[in-house]
C-alpha cells in the first residue's frame, strides 16, 4: 500500500481496532475459520499500520508497540500453531496407513518363524487381529481386512493432504512435502514426536484461547 494521509491511516487504525475486537469474539475452534481471521489482522497490521507508524504522535507510537507488537507476535504463534495441528493430523493419517500395510505383511513372516516360535508368534497375531479387526486371526482374513482398511485410510489421508495444501499451502516447504510423501514409518513417528512438541510449547508460550459458548 502507498503512502498515507493521517486521516487515512486514522481510520485504517480504527478499522484495525475493530477487526481485532471481531476476530476475539468470534473464534470458535473451528480452525480454518480461525486461521483465515488470524491471518487477516495479522496482514493488516503488516500490509497497512505497521509501515505507518511513523504517522503518529511519539507518545502514541510507544504505546502502540508496547501493546500492539506483542499482540501481533502472539496472533503469529496461534497461525503456526494452527498450522502444526493440521500437519500433525496428516502425519498421523499417513502413520495410520503405513502401520495397516506394515500389519499385512506380518502373515507371511510368521511362516519364516522357527517351529518353536511359531505358536507364540500367532498367539500374539490373534491378539493383535483381534484389537484391530474385531475377529480371530485368519491369515487370509487378515490380509482382506487389512487391504480394506488400508485403502480407507490412505483415501483419508489423501484428503487431509488436499486439505492441508489448500489451507496452509503458502506454510508448506518441499522438505515437509517430501517427507510426508516419501518418509517411511520411523521417520515418520520421529516427525510426529517433533511436531508434538512444537505444539506443546506453543501451547506453553500462549494465553488460553478465548472460546464462545457452544451451550
Amino acid at each position: 500500500m502507498g503512502d498515507l494521509t493521517r486521516a487515512q491511516f486514522a481510520e485504517a487504525w480504527n478499522q484495525f481496532g475493530r477487526h481485532v475486537a471481531w476476530f476475539t469474539q468470534s473464534i470458535n475452534g473451528d480452525r480454518s475459520q480461525d486461521a483465515a481471521k488470524v491471518r487477516l489482522v495479522v496482514a493488516e497490521w503488516d500490509e497497512v499500520l505497521a509501515p505507518h507508524l511513523d504517522l503518529l504522535a511519539a507518545e502514541a507510537r510507544r504505546v502502540a508497540e508496547q501493546s500492539i507488537v506483542p499482540r501481533i507476535k502472539t496472533l503469529r504463534a496461534e497461525l503456526r500453531r494452527l498450522f502444526l495441528e493440521r500437519l500433525l493430523e496428516t502425519v498421523n493419517g499417513r502413520l495410520d496407513w503405513l502401520v495397516t500395510e506394515q500389519f499385512m505383511k506380518l502373515p507371511g513372516l510368521l511362516k519364516r518363524l522357527p517351529a518353536a516360535d511359531q505358536a507364540e508368534a500367532s498367539r500374539l497375531m490373534s491378539a493383535l487381529t483381534r484389537r484391530l479387526f474385531d475377529c480371530d486371526y485368519e491369515p487370509m482374513a487378515v490380509f482382506r481386512r487389512g487391504e480394506q482398511l488400508a485403502d480407507e485410510q490412505e483415501a483419508a489421508w489423501r484428503r487431509k493432504l488436499a486439505l492441508l495444501r489448500r489451507e496452509w499451502g503458502g506454510e508448506m516447504t518441499p522438505e515437509m512435502e517430501r517427507r510426508l510423501e516419501n518418509s517411511d514409518l520411523p521417520s515418520l513417528k520421529h516427525w510426529f514426536e517433533e511436531i508434538s512438541t512444537a505444539i506443546a510449547a506453543l501451547g506453553r508460550a500462549q494465553p488460553p484461547r478465548t472460546q464462545k459458548s457452544r451451550d
